[in-house]
């Protein structure tokens, strides 16, 4: 199979591209685990932890229905939802 040499240039090109690009990506700064931690527990803080500690804030839940989780292991869990103020 003969392949032109524009053909292999643009190959080449769009190789040396993506390889460019994932350097790049490896050159930035760390991940600060503090204040992605921060951000992941925030409505935690807000809320509460627990259904308990939701409902406390929000009130009763407007409905809870039961949902089967797939993949890796099934699971079933409850799925709860609040009305949103009149926004």
């Amino acid at each position: 199979m003969h392949v032109s040499a524009a053909r292999r240039a643009g190959l080449l090109g769009m190789l040396l591209g993506c390889v460019v690009t994932a350097a790049a990506a490896q050159g930035g700064p760390p991940t600060d685990i503090a204040a992605v931690d921060t951000f992941i527990d925030a409505p935690r803080a807000l809320f509460g932890r627990t259904r308990a500690g939701v409902e406390h804030v929000l009130g009763v839940a407007a409905s809870i229905r039961a949902r089967t989780l797939t993949g890796g292991r099934a699971a079933t869990i409850r799925s709860t939802s609040w009305p949103t103020p009149g926004w």
